[in-house]
């Protein structure tokens, strides 16, 4: 335009005195914001003043930039709560709460052992979970987890309703710890066996972000940490198992989706496995050396130890079904490796399954499910590409007469399962009907095969007598 700018009529440069005494009015601001919300009697409870208080600012940089983090000594604020006394009643008295925890570690611990009997019996003594939102929510999860369903839908899901409300409101409070995660594994596990999706595909993902952010996930890199450092071998064991339930989800519900990526990433070969279940549960530690993913199968091992390594294979087989680039003989002979390797463990886990089958059953339904997804995908002629690489003739026809053995040994088990299921349904993981359904086609033909076998027995019988 030709003309020339004049600030001259700028405002000053705010000085640092005027800059602080801003900072002290926002402050304040704030300060009576929080006060007048907190002593509010509209309050959503879907807000975080249902959990007491509000909570401190997260600082960002926990996420954004950990070294700025480290530097400026920052710390993870802990939250100062107090339970609803709607949840209380949920929850119910110190009976109805020990009552609870007995039918929980008789039932659903058998197959998912990832709370410290222990260590809960003494925060129950204490009674902790009354100061403790955390602790409230893991009790109406685990209550939530064995409870029988209703014929009323509506009953069966209100309750369902409630516990993934709470567990929302103290998550969107800031507090983040181990129960949190365990709180949203039981809920996952609760939506997976009612069906409920997506989300328990959802909720599943949302567990691997919750161990990644608690810092869980890889103990060899230095991953910021968000809970404190275990203090005992008790608290280190739940840790583990934790997460290693977490892999185990998130393997179930992408086992039937194909292009699904993984939301976690495969244990390392020197990732140690579970302990004992049995002495874990006591509270003791073990004089053995531990366990590795890596280790031989035939090394004696717990049943949650067994679980997690077919759990390990289980992860290995969706990446290598999802691996477009992987062709040719290559992928023949990855092929070919994980069947014998799953060949093998499943033979073990027959084994061992006679001696304590409510324990092992999740192992060898997961086990089943793994060789149906490797062995599917080969049976087909439509997936073969017909260029004659090496072993892809051998894959075919190991991948079709094994879907047909498989079937069979799912039939025989699948009457094994009904009959425990009838003794102690919460104790019957809901990961174990998924090889049944995909197995179904299969167990038809199976038994068509077994009814045309007798019919043609009779005929030949009837023809002897004549």
């Amino acid at each position: 335009m030709g003309r020339q700018c004049d600030y001259s009529n700028a405002p000053a440069r705010a000085s640092p005195t005027e800059l602080v005494a801003l900072a002290q009015k926002v402050q304040d601001l704030e300060d009576r914001l929080g006060s007048t919300i907190s002593t509010s009697e509209t309050v959503p409870r879907s807000s975080p003043t249902a959990c007491g208080t509000l909570p401190k600012t997260f600082p960002a940089a926990f996420f954004l930039d950990q070294e700025a983090f480290n530097i400026a000594r920052l710390t993870v604020p802990k939250l100062s709560t107090t339970v609803p006394a709607e949840v209380l009643a949920a929850v119910g008295s110190s009976q109805d709460i020990a009552s609870m925890v007995n039918h929980y570690f008789a039932s659903v611990h058998v197959w998912l052992p990832i709370i410290s009997k222990k260590r809960l019996h003494s925060q129950l003594a204490s009674q902790d979970y009354i100061s403790n939102a955390d602790f409230t929510l893991l009790l109406l999860t685990m209550q939530l987890l064995i409870e029988e369903p209703s014929d009323s839908s509506f009953e069966s899901r209100s309750f369902y309703y409630a516990a993934k409300q709470y567990l929302q409101t103290v998550e969107a409070a800031g507090l983040l710890t181990l129960k949190l995660i365990q709180a949203s594994i039981l809920i996952s596990a609760y939506e997976i066996g009612h069906g409920i999706y997506p989300a328990a595909f959802l909720s599943v993902g949302h567990c691997v972000r919750l161990g990644q952010a608690l810092g869980i996930h890889d103990k060899r890199t230095p991953a910021p940490q968000m809970i404190s450092r275990p203090g005992t071998w008790a608290e280190q064991e739940e840790i583990r198992r934790v997460w290693w339930a977490v892999l185990l989800l998130d393997r179930h519900v992408n086992l039937g989706c194909p292009g699904h990526p993984l939301a976690s990433e495969d244990a390392l070969k020197n990732d140690v496995l579970p302990s004992d279940d049995g002495l874990w549960d006591m509270g003791e530690m073990t004089a053995s050396e531990p366990i590795f993913v890596s280790s031989p199968t035939s090394l004696k091992a717990g049943a949650f130890a067994r679980t997690c390594q077919v759990v390990h294979l289980t992860g290995r087989v969706i990446r290598h079904r999802d691996d477009a680039a992987l062709e040719g003989s290559s992928r023949f002979d990855e092929a070919l490796q994980l069947y014998r390797t799953i060949e093998a463990l499943g033979k073990l886990l027959h084994e061992e399954c006679h001696v304590a089958p409510e324990k092992m059953d999740i192992s060898v339904a997961l086990c089943f499910s793994t060789m149906l997804a490797l062995c599917d995908s080969y049976s087909c002629t439509e997936n073969i590409r017909g260029d004659h690489a090496a072993g892809e003739t051998e894959i075919q026809s190991t991948a079709i007469q094994t879907l047909k053995t498989v079937a069979a040994e799912v039939l025989t088990f699948s009457y094994r399962i009904t009959q425990m299921m009838r003794d102690n349904w919460a104790a019957s993981s809901p990961l174990i009907i998924d090889c049944i359904c995909k197995l179904l086609p299969y167990l038809l033909l199976v038994k068509q095969c077994r009814f045309s076998r007798n019919a043609n027995e009779v005929g030949a019988d009837k023809k002897t007598m004549a």
